[in-house]
């Protein structure tokens, strides 16, 4: 198994990837991604390939609106914290 305890990146990829990794659980903001792509993105396809830009507006916001409706409805259980940023000494030269 990988330890991503102490690697985690700016995005939420090391979640999805440890959620996926992991036997016991499985992540539901995932999920929510993957409906997203898998329904979304089919029809943002085909609705511009027949010219439809209603559709392709409507898909689109649909791919954001169900991403964010699963974040919201299942959020992280500890918060996403960025490191402290290190302030760079002044060069004196």
């Amino acid at each position: 198994m990988v330890d991503f305890q102490h690697r985690r990146g700016m995005c939420g990829c090391a979640d999805d990837i440890e959620s996926v990794l992991a036997k016991n659980r499985f992540n539901r903001r995932l999920l929510g991604v993957l409906i997203a792509f898998f329904v979304g993105i089919p029809v943002f396809v085909y609705s511009n390939i027949k010219g439809l830009t209603w559709l392709t507006v409507a898909s689109s916001l649909g791919i954001v609106a169900i991403t964010t409706l699963f974040a919201l409805l299942f959020p992280r259980r500890e918060p996403f914290r960025l490191p402290p940023v290190v302030e760079a000494e002044p060069s004196t030269a």
